[in-house]
């Protein structure tokens, strides 16, 4: 191998070198942004896609008893309403 080869090698390891380097801060930026931060109180993506995911379950069961409640309610008005007709032939 003559000294331009090695030039030339060693130029490419460098530029390897500097893209992997790149790609390494890419990366930390990405973890940084999608997990919690332990030194502030900074909350990352993935901890408000689980509390949005809490969230989501909590409506949803909230709709579920509501709908329930509703049903009741409709049936006990309906149930009086059936027996003023009755009694008052309307």
């Amino acid at each position: 191998m003559n000294a331009k080869e090695k030039s030339q090698i060693t130029d490419l390891i460098t530029a390897i070198d500097k893209h992997n380097l790149k790609l390494h801060n890419k990366i930390e930026k990405i973890l940084s942004t999608l997990e919690d931060d332990p030194n502030s109180s900074s909350v990352g993506l993935i901890s408000k896609v689980n509390a949005l995911e809490s969230d989501v379950k909590r409506l949803v069961m909230f709709s579920r008893n509501a709908k329930r409640v509703a049903g009741i309610v409709a049936t006990g008005i309906t149930f009086i309403i059936g027996i003023l007709i009755k009694r008052y032939n309307l």
